[in-house]
């Protein structure tokens, strides 16, 4: 085998690394170790929850009833609303559910983004626990007590939820996003399980106020950065199996997954490089470089094998992979084409759609994080609008 050749698998096992090696190997450290958490069933401290909204009429008064309807107390919450700017009811509605709930205070901002929201809103926290909550998740009755109850454990800094798709009172997932959820899911609970998950999943999650850190600029991803501060104080970030939660947010057409996609790793990268003190840490490094940046750059790996592919001896894979990739085009030129005339995704093209999409989007994603024109935004489509003013 020649040095081409190496490279050639080299770059391949790189690329597959993320999706299939580091699961085994997590698999395998958490059947040997395992930290076990200090779980207190009974525990029920007074907490604040604090939701960022942003013309989120729809939302404001199911997401207060979920809240009201769960078997924590509400003379133990305190509910902060921030408005970023909404020009819809959102602001109306604020004010009708603080008038009829004493435990639920709102504040009105100028269009700042969410981080700057969030910065505003903390402070205003009474109470150690705070409890992150998107408008568009609903709870069920004994989310709360599972997500604070690992708070029992002082070695505890944050807890994520386990979310589920839902909508129209559905639990509905497309196969692409059932198969992710599971993956990723797996893999905060085996990271959880060893010491602590580096991946968080934003809309409702849980962390000390103690540990909070003020989010620096609009370039960093919220939800991340604060996992990482957390953990660069030596205090686990876990994820909560029984902590159930629904994510009742429209459906997104399969081409914003390229949004999506471009949002998570541009905002990603521009995070660690505001967290530089997680770098001392070894064994988070590794969760990191193995969940994170690895799987960033998986695409590009995967292209610089096929471009040493073409270099190497190995004829008949150069002519299996050519028969895929001119397959897979045709097959994607076909969803295209269906997706601009009509304006749906064919079904049995979604996943081929899909990971065309992500793909590409992740490697916008990095271009756009170090050209520095990564921001944080409320919508997908206005990641890029607004990115481009800047």
């Amino acid at each position: 085998m020649g040095i081409t050749e190496i490279i050639f698998f080299t770059l391949i096992l790189a690329g597959l690394y993320p999706f299939i090696i580091y699961p085994l190997i997590l698999s395998l450290i958490r059947k040997i170790f395992k930290n076990r958490i200090n779980i207190g069933k009974d525990f029920e401290p007074n907490i604040t929850i604090i939701t960022p909204v942003h013309n989120e009429e729809r939302n404001i008064i199911p997401l207060v009833e979920s809240i009201i309807n769960s078997d924590y107390p509400t003379t133990k919450i305190q509910y902060i609303f921030g408005s970023d700017g909404s020009t819809d009811k959102t602001n109306e509605l604020l004010e009708e559910v603080s008038k009829k709930h004493n435990f639920i205070e709102y504040y009105l901002f100028p269009k700042k983004g969410k981080n700057y929201i969030i910065n505003q809103l903390v402070p205003k926290a009474k109470h150690e626990i705070i409890v992150f909550l998107d408008a568009d998740i609903r709870i069920t009755k004994e989310t709360l007590h599972k997500l604070i109850s690992y708070f029992n454990d002082e070695k505890v800094g944050g807890v994520l939820s386990n979310i589920i798709v839902s909508h129209r009172g559905k639990t509905e997932y497309t196969f692409e996003e059932k198969s992710t959820q599971k993956f990723f899911g797996r893999i905060r609970k085996w990271e959880s399980d060893i010491y602590s998950t580096v991946n968080n999943n934003g809309p409702c999650y849980a962390i000390r106020k103690s540990f909070f850190v003020p989010i620096p600029n609009d370039k960093v991803c919220d939800d991340f950065f604060i996992l990482l501060k957390i953990i660069g104080k030596g205090k686990r970030m876990i994820m909560a199996e029984d902590a159930l939660v629904f994510d009742v947010r429209e459906r997104v057409e399969v081409w914003k997954e390229y949004y999506r996609k471009m949002r998570f790793s541009a905002g990603g990268i521009s995070t660690l490089f505001s967290v530089p003190e997680i770098l001392l840490k070894p064994l988070i490094l590794f969760f990191i470089l193995s969940h994170k940046l690895l799987r960033w750059f998986s695409p590009f790996f995967i292209l610089c094998a096929l471009i040493f592919l073409l270099f190497t001896k190995l004829h008949l894979l150069k002519l299996t992979i050519l028969i895929l990739i001119i397959f897979t085009i045709f097959i994607f030129t076909i969803g295209l084409l269906n997706l601009y005339l009509s304006g749906k995704c064919i079904k049995i093209l979604r996943i081929p759609m899909y990971v065309f999409f992500s793909i590409a989007g992740t490697i916008a994603g990095i271009f756009r994080a170090l050209l520095g024109k990564q921001n944080s935004s409320w919508t997908l489509e206005g990641l890029v609008s607004q990115n481009e003013k800047t």
